[in-house]
């Protein structure tokens, strides 16, 4: 199953994507792709409270800032996986820390995205949502949405669909 979650900036969305990934994988290995680079205090505190949320679920994390693909070489095919977050890996990919562009990053991270969604028995993915591509209305952080892209047994009550 592929489930795709978007919505605002610090929503929820990571800890709705690890509740769906947990249910997902069961059985199975349960790998979370961390995407987030640090760069001050409030980058660290917000990675901490992440590993804390998901302490004792079952998530082994694979740290993958910049290039997936290498972040996924000792993963198990088989494995269920949730990124956090699409939004993060770009960013990171397209914007060098030498203040270099890489224009050629939005390609390469679909052709990666592409192969992590045929791995494994499960994929999340988790991203922050465009507002102009997906506006809510009298939200300036709009609730977390969730686009499921194959069919599956479960999903949270909570969750909203859309086509």
């Amino acid at each position: 199953m592929t489930v795709f979650l978007s919505g605002g900036c610090k929503n929820g969305k990571s800890n709705l994507a690890e509740q769906i990934a947990v249910h997902l994988s069961q059985p199975g290995r349960l790998y979370y792709l961390a995407t987030m680079i640090p760069h001050d205090e409030e980058d660290r505190a917000r990675i901490a409270r992440h590993v804390e949320s998901r302490a004792g679920l079952g998530f082994q994390t694979v740290e993958c800032g910049l290039s997936l693909e290498k972040g996924l070489q000792d993963a198990d095919p088989e494995g269920s996986y949730l990124l956090d977050s699409v939004t993060a890996l770009l960013s990171n990919e397209m914007f060098r820390p030498d203040g270099s562009v890489d224009l050629a990053a939005p390609a390469r991270v679909a052709r990666e995205l592409t192969a992590l969604a045929g791995c494994g028995t499960s994929y999340l993915s988790a991203t922050t949502s465009i507002p102009t591509l997906w506006p809510t209305a009298n939200s300036p952080r709009p609730t977390a949405g969730v686009w499921r892209t194959s069919t599956g047994p479960w999903l949270p009550p909570a969750t909203r669909w859309r086509r």
